[in-house]
């Protein structure tokens, strides 16, 4: 009897080291797979980040082409595990109207292309201009493009983005080199330049298409001065500047 109790003791007492020892795998394993997880975001979320300032900077260089200071400028990124590419189905529809004192109207569609920067979820984009970064719950502007909507004047100066290296897109831990060259500037409105005066009587109206950061135009056009009118955003003014300047992009490793 003694025996039987000593023996049915024992076995309790393994039965019980094999659970908590159990129990204290499982919890280790959980924390390894979440604070792995966890570092990986705080990663990602640094990276993307890193990504936004080199991106802030590129386009900051890269309005001497809009405004035909230099021919060509060029910028460093570091990857740090990430991927840069070129994506060209962004578009811009662009109208203007004018009533006075001559009846002129344009509408365009501009194929503007996008500077890409991913790693993981997180992306980063150089588009007409503008900077925007974004996940899966969306995107936002980081930095302004060249657009400017009050009642004295409109200015939209989009920046169109052609693929012109050998080399589509990179993926590495280390740095590349952006080189970007203007390929052709055009002058949308005013018609052959033609003079404006304040007795001019212009709407500009302006959306994007084809971009995955549709909603942070949207919300960039309501919180600098565009009215809302359908599917279009308009600025009426009295003097309005339409260009376009197409820059070919061109990674090197």
């Amino acid at each position: 009897m003694t025996k039987k109790l000593f023996d049915d003791r024992a076995a309790t007492e393994l039965l019980g080291f094999v659970f908590i020892f159990s129990m204290i795998v499982a919890s280790v394993g959980l924390l390894y797979v979440s604070g792995v997880g966890s570092l990986e975001d705080a990663r990602d979320m640094e990276q993307s980040k890193n990504a936004e300032r080199a991106f802030t900077a590129l386009a900051t260089t890269f309005d001497d082409l809009q405004r035909n200071r230099a021919p060509a400028r060029a910028g460093e990124v570091r990857l740090g595990g990430g991927t840069i590419a070129v994506n060209e189905t962004t578009q811009l529809r662009i109208g203007v109207e004018q009533t006075s004192p001559t009846a002129v109207e344009i509408n365009r569609t501009l194929g503007q292309g996008a500077l890409v920067y991913t790693v993981n979820d997180r992306v980063v984009r150089y588009e007409s201009g503008a900077v925007f970064s974004g996940g899966e719950a969306g995107s936002w502007v980081v930095r302004r493009p060249a657009f400017d909507c009050t009642p004295d004047r409109a200015i939209v100066s989009a920046v169109a983005i052609n693929e012109t290296g050998d080399i589509s897109s990179v993926s590495k831990q280390g740095s590349v080199l952006v080189v970007g060259r203007t390929m052709d500037t055009e002058l949308l409105f005013p018609l052959g330049g033609a003079r404006q005066d304040d007795t001019a009587a212009t709407t500009v109206r302006i959306r994007a298409e084809s971009s995955p950061n549709s909603e942070a135009w949207n919300r960039y056009f309501e919180s600098n001065g565009w009215e809302k009118d359908g599917t279009w955003y308009e600025c009426p003014t009295r003097r309005a500047f339409v260009r376009e300047t197409v820059v070919g992009f061109d990674v090197r490793n």
